[in-house]
């Protein structure tokens, strides 16, 4: 009797991992909505809607036009990696958002990030858990059209105090794989001296600082990436997606950190107008330079220039797998604010 061949051992395709829907369903009539893609005419009604929640989406940021649109430039930076679905009452008020974007430069794993706001008022309805569905199915039909035998995920970062997001991820079979804690501190006059000194101490190890400008954008784009690669399972940015962030920085306050004519660290910050703050969102030094207070000086090192300008607050991330902040920042004066859990759901 003649025993048919056993196919060869393969592993699983991409396809197959990926499970792309060919369409992805929109959530039902029934929650009272009606759901269509949010373009820019719609960005006042979003600051609205973020208005309304207790804590803002953008941490140290409040909602505002300025705000609103910097979110919206970087989710849209690159066509085909993203959607945008906004969900409107009979009214014609948007009561939810929710976003999917890909990373279309991956190294290590291909991921998409998805986030999601509903009007309080809304919330309990049901919404969440279907944004989470249809995030689910297109973030995998985006994904889709970037085959390759890299690891798949997509994440979600959402604030501790969320805690009714946290139980919707949870139970759709995300885990917490870091955090970033977000720490701030009162600018008074003593910070001129702690920002003088940690530039002195800089220049006696022989470090140059210089302000931002565009022109070193390419080699600034090249050391983020080798170092954000260093994080819990970051991956590269894009040229576009790049440029959207820079476009964020305030060239007074952002530097770069120079040694032998040679970018080993930068800074970038963004000035909040609405709070008088200042905010650190990126920063970075070669590994072997870390461990020896040089990345600390380089951030006491703008306080001075803070405290000039007038501004009254200066907020820093810290990204970690543990819930731990820096005892160099903690001794610089700094104090926790708030934090952020990233959530991962791996595919």
């Amino acid at each position: 009797m003649q025993h048919p061949e056993t196919p060869p051992l393969r592993s699983r395709s991409f396809a197959e991992r990926l499970g792309a829907p060919a369409v992805v369903r929109l959530p039902g009539p029934h929650l009272g909505l009606t759901w269509r893609e949010l373009v820019r005419a719609d960005l006042s009604a979003v600051v609205d809607l973020m208005s309304s929640l207790t804590e803002s989406p953008f941490g140290f940021a409040p909602p505002s036009s300025r705000t609103v649109s910097h979110w919206f430039d970087e989710i849209t930076a690159q066509p085909g990696t993203y959607d945008v679905l906004s969900g409107w009452d009979q009214h014609g008020k948007l009561q939810a958002v929710a976003t999917v974007l890909v990373n279309d430069k991956p190294l290590s794993e291909l991921q998409a990030e998805v986030s999601a706001v509903v009007r309080p008022d809304w919330v309990g309805r049901g919404i969440g858990r279907s944004l989470l569905e249809w995030q689910d199915d297109r973030a995998r039909q985006l994904m889709s059209q970037y085959p390759s035998d890299l690891p798949v995920s997509i994440r979600a970062l959402v604030t501790e105090k969320n805690a009714g997001r946290r139980r919707l991820l949870a139970a759709g079979g995300y885990a917490p794989i870091s955090y970033i804690t977000h720490v701030s501190t009162k600018i008074s006059d003593r910070y001129r001296d702690v920002s003088l000194k940690a530039r002195e101490r800089l220049g006696t190890q022989g470090f140059q600082l210089e302000s931002y400008n565009p022109s070193v954008d390419t080699e600034l784009r090249k050391l983020h990436n080798r170092l954000i690669l260093e994080l819990e399972r970051y991956q590269p940015i894009s040229v576009p997606a790049w440029q959207a962030k820079l476009s964020r920085a305030d060239h007074d306050f952002s530097l770069l950190l120079i040694k032998d004519h040679q970018l080993v660290g930068y800074m970038l910050a963004e000035q909040i107008p609405e709070v008088s703050a200042l905010r650190i969102y990126y920063y970075g030094i070669e590994r072997a330079l870390r461990r020896n207070g040089i990345g600390t000086d380089l951030m006491l090192s703008v306080l001075g220039f803070a405290h000039d300008a007038g501004i009254t607050t200066v907020a820093v991330p810290v990204v970690s797998r543990y819930e731990q902040i820096p005892q160099s920042l903690v001794s610089a004066g700094f104090e926790f604010a708030h934090r952020e859990i990233v959530y991962s759901i791996d595919i």
